[in-house]
């Protein structure tokens, strides 16, 4: 509220931090008037991830996006709950957003029910070796970007 007073803008756009956190505004709505119950009650439901995650792909159901793109929010929505549970690999799989929904009560299914869940340690190391061939890659590429920006500034190039 405070930067929207100071700047004058008529709205706040928020596009990495909410898919981080999708109740990211929860208490801006107790600055809007919002009764104390009904604050309490949205803080104890946005408070868990899950619920929010699923709200959303209820959302998707009624105005449509892709599968990649659902995918990518789930994923932001509940990385640590997907990696948790060893079902990041199976999000990044699916190719409909009913797939999605699926790990998603997955997830609420595990942590309602830690019993039910058994981690795989095949699984985990094959997650770890992906990890490492990716920090490789990446390296990979900052090294050869290194060396075309030393390339270009020897060729008198503007960066």
């Amino acid at each position: 509220a405070k930067n929207l007073e100071f700047t004058g803008a008529d709205g706040v756009m928020s596009a990495e931090g909410i898919l981080n956190d999708p109740a990211l505004f929860v208490e801006a709505l107790g600055e809007k008037g919002l009764a104390d119950e009904e604050l309490h009650e949205l803080r104890e439901y946005s408070a868990d991830k899950v619920n929010l995650a699923l709200e959303y792909l209820d959302l998707v159901k009624t105005h449509p996006a892709t599968v990649r793109t659902v995918v990518f929010h789930t994923r932001r929505m509940l990385k640590k709950e997907l990696e948790q549970f060893q079902l990041m690999q199976d999000c990044i799989s699916c190719g409909s957003v009913e797939e999605v929904e699926e790990i998603v009560k997955r997830v609420r299914t595990y942590r309602e029910n830690p019993d039910q869940f058994t981690f795989d340690a095949a699984k985990a190391k094959a997650e770890k070796e992906k990890l490492q061939r990716k920090k490789e890659e990446e390296g990979k590429r900052k090294r050869y970007e290194e060396r075309m920006m030393r390339k270009a500034k020897r060729e008198g190039k503007d960066l």
